[in-house]
């Protein structure tokens, strides 16, 4: 519950600024994904989605930005969420931000 009202927070107050955080929130969600995944049992924490999908938003609109450092990392934390969350549909909320960094790739290459 914590991490996800934090990360409503700092959503609100960032809109507009420096949001480069939300990538290394990104981060430790894919980490406290596989770290589940692997050793407690695999229930991801019930207020971890929110906060994920909160953040797609953001994510999205940084994507034409993104270094490739950055679209690795980002498709590295995605890869290891949970399948629920990173299905392709609309209604998830990450599958416009899969196509965000999908036409960023194709830039960088």
């Amino acid at each position: 519950e914590q991490i996800a009202s934090e990360c409503y927070v700092h959503l609100e107050q960032t809109a507009g600024g420096s949001d480069s955080w939300i990538l290394d929130i990104m981060e430790s969600f894919g980490e406290i994904a596989e770290d589940v995944r692997l050793h407690r049992g695999g229930a991801f924490p019930v207020s971890l989605p929110k906060a994920v999908q909160q953040a797609c938003f953001y994510l999205q609109a940084m994507c034409p930005s993104l270094n490739a450092q950055e679209v690795c990392g980002l498709y590295r934390s995605l890869r290891q969420l949970p399948p629920s969350l990173v299905i392709s549909s609309a209604e998830a909320g990450l599958w416009p931000l899969h196509q965000a960094l999908g036409s960023r790739t194709t830039a960088l290459a």
